[in-house]
């Protein structure tokens, strides 16, 4: 509400600065207006109360100003209020993105809000693209649990990003991107880990599921990459993508390779990342079973039926049909 007119002026000036360096790069699909502006860094003591009729004003005007310096690309705004604004639904724009963190932010261990928010923007705006602009989940890599109802979200404490989580959050929300055709485009947010100044979550780490170890070097780190920042780590979910996207190349990979032990007498269940026609399991070198699909909608989530160890140190290797093959060692718990 307090924003001057130069305030105004500034961002046109900047959308003219942008579209002009940029006009002729071949890889500029579309133009942004906004990304996320009534949420977190917005406040009264910046440009004044938020006003959603000034947001309509202003998209519009900008949005004609844009389309005016490139009439040929599309131009539009990224939200993440699922529109719940007035005016929201009718904003200025070729499309309407979203960033939505159900099972983060939002519904901790809860997924599904991620379609709910979707279908009901494009039921708002039906003529209009709808993107994923961002969703992820923090994960950090060396942050294991051993039985998987113990990987839940916890946000009074959120010193534990396990990576099991993490991988029930990319599989789920890949299973809801798949049922969803109609969807422009999605972005997982993000490639790599970055630092950022003033968070610290996820800096604790376990091999047994069992002791946490504080680690320090893990703070101050958005840690929703699905590579670790160094470049040296690719957390399980890199391959659940490379599985669904990578078409030329078949993936085989063992989930919650970093758990080194896991306690005797109880049920393991092997889960593999692949895009194989069939895998098949074994267990210190001898046959377990063979599985021909991955019996989940994503096609390349694959859950062998329940083993335990048998030895001190057990060796479990998967071999798809044409003979790629993943391996991991357990040990038994101490």
């Amino acid at each position: 509400t307090d924003a001057t007119q130069g305030y105004f002026n500034n961002i046109h000036h900047q959308m003219k600065e942008m579209v002009n360096n940029l006009y002729n790069h071949p890889s500029i699909a579309f133009w942004g207006m906004w990304n996320e502006l009534d949420t977190w860094g917005n406040n009264n003591n910046l440009q004044g109360a938020f006003d959603a009729g000034i947001v309509a004003r202003e998209t519009e005007r900008l949005y004609n100003f844009t389309k005016k310096l490139d009439p040929d690309r599309f131009v539009g705004f990224t939200d993440c209020s699922s529109l719940a604004r007035d005016g929201y639904p009718s904003l200025k724009g070729d499309f309407c993105s979203q960033n939505l963190y159900y099972g983060w932010y939002r519904t901790p261990n809860e997924f599904t809000g991620f379609s709910t928010a979707l279908k009901k923007v494009r039921g708002l705006r039906p003529d209009s693209p709808v993107n994923v602009a961002e969703y992820g989940v923090g994960v950090n890599p060396y942050c294991h649990v051993w039985n998987q109802s113990d990987a839940i979200r916890d946000q009074k404490d959120d010193s534990k990003h396990y990576e099991e989580y993490g991988n029930l959050f990319h599989e789920s929300h890949a299973r809801q991107i798949k049922a969803m055709p109609w969807l422009n485009f999605t972005s997982v947010w993000v490639l790599f880990d970055f630092p950022v100044a003033n968070r610290q979550e996820g800096f604790m780490d376990s091999e047994d599921g069992v002791n946490f170890v504080r680690n320090n070097n893990r703070k101050y780190m958005n840690d929703k990459g699905l590579v670790t920042r160094d470049r040296q780590t690719k957390k399980d979910v890199f391959y659940l993508y490379k599985s669904l996207w990578n078409k030329d190349e078949t993936t085989v990979y063992i989930t919650s390779r970093r758990l080194k032990y896991f306690p005797a007498g109880q049920d393991l269940r092997i889960k593999v990342y692949s895009n194989a026609k069939y895998l098949t399991l074994y267990q210190n070198g001898r046959l377990v079973t063979r599985m021909t699909s991955s019996e989940e909608s994503s096609g390349v989530v694959w859950t062998f039926p329940a083993v335990r160890l048998k030895t001190d140190e057990d060796t479990f290797k998967v071999v798809a049909n044409n003979g790629v093959t993943d391996e991991i060692i357990l040990k038994k718990a101490r």
